[in-house]
């Protein structure tokens, strides 16, 4: 997990190249399990009514948020055009609903 992250984040502004599915989902799912970590975090820092508690761990997931925002749009360029498909589509995400579906079934084809 730590590689797959390290690799993440040295490719940080690399919208060139391209991702396998393995390493896409593998370090797609390792940030969702931060993110949700930090979602616990929160939680907890909420309804223990500590106000310090839950401002710290908020503004721990607006940074991180900010953090992944760039690699992850490069990441997702970078499936696409593994997949053989343009890194535009990633525009389809925009689409209420289906867009997000779209783009999921997407990152699931194979490389070309």
């Amino acid at each position: 997990m730590v590689k797959l992250i390290k690799k993440f984040f040295s490719n940080y502004f690399n919208f060139s190249g391209k991702t396998t599915v393995k390493e896409f989902w593998l370090t797609f799912l390792s940030l969702m399990l931060l993110e949700f970590i930090l979602w616990i975090l929160l939680f907890v820092g909420i309804t223990s009514g500590i106000t310090a508690l839950a401002v710290i761990f908020g503004a721990l997931m607006a940074v991180f948020g900010l953090a992944i925002f760039i690699p992850c749009l490069a990441m997702w360029c970078r499936r696409l055009r593994d997949g053989g498909f343009s890194p535009w589509l990633l525009l389809i995400a925009f689409i209420p609903g289906i867009g997000g579906l779209i783009l999921f079934i997407l990152s699931f084809m194979p490389s070309k």
